[in-house]
């Protein structure tokens, strides 16, 4: 009879531990787990904020550079008179020096004349790009185009207008987004 009195408080105190145990590990574990959750909400919103912000740098970088080769006369002059060999020759120079990835040059009409980071590959196709449908239409604009040559990349779209006014063609310029220096800045 003592062995079974022993034996029943032996039991009935691990009974007890265990409900304490798990009244209060249940909920500790639930406000752990929110914790996480929250911080790690947090810190994607605070990347995804980031992310933003560098492509809005990267942009407005694009338009800014774009707007200053439009200024030069004789790249003017190349796109006019759709000369591509002199369009690199003014352009893959500076675009090493700004450190942009890409330009696509087009005639008035969205066809393309050549660009800098594929200067072989001619279409006689107008250019899907929305950047370039807006600069012919006389809008500068900047926006994260899909492109064939790369999955996801920072644009900006200028027109370019000879001295008379007229638009003789467009410049699409910017940063290839899978670049490993932008995904670095962005950590």
């Amino acid at each position: 009879m003592f062995i079974n009195l022993t034996s029943k408080l032996i039991v009935c105190f691990i009974v007890v531990i265990l409900l304490i145990l798990s009244a209060t590990m249940g909920p500790t574990l639930y406000l752990f787990s929110e914790a996480i959750r929250n911080s790690n909400e947090d810190r994607a919103l605070q990347g995804a904020e980031g992310l933003k912000n560098i492509i809005t740098l990267y942009e407005q970088d694009a338009l800014h550079h774009g707007s200053l080769f439009i200024k030069r006369e004789a790249l003017v002059r190349a796109i006019e008179e759709k000369n591509a060999a002199q369009i690199l020759k003014i352009m893959q120079p500076i675009m090493k020096d700004i450190n942009l990835d890409f330009a696509t040059i087009t005639d008035d009409q969205g066809r393309v004349i050549t660009r800098t980071h594929a200067p072989d590959k001619r279409d006689k196709e107008v250019s899907p790009l929305g950047t370039i449908r807006k600069a012919l239409q006389g809008e500068s604009i900047t926006g994260v185009e899909s492109k064939e040559e790369m999955k996801m990349a920072i644009l900006a779209g200028i027109p370019v207008e000879n001295s008379q006014g007229k638009i003789v063609g467009a410049i699409s310029l910017g940063y290839n987004l899978e670049s490993n220096k932008i995904v670095d800045q962005v950590k």
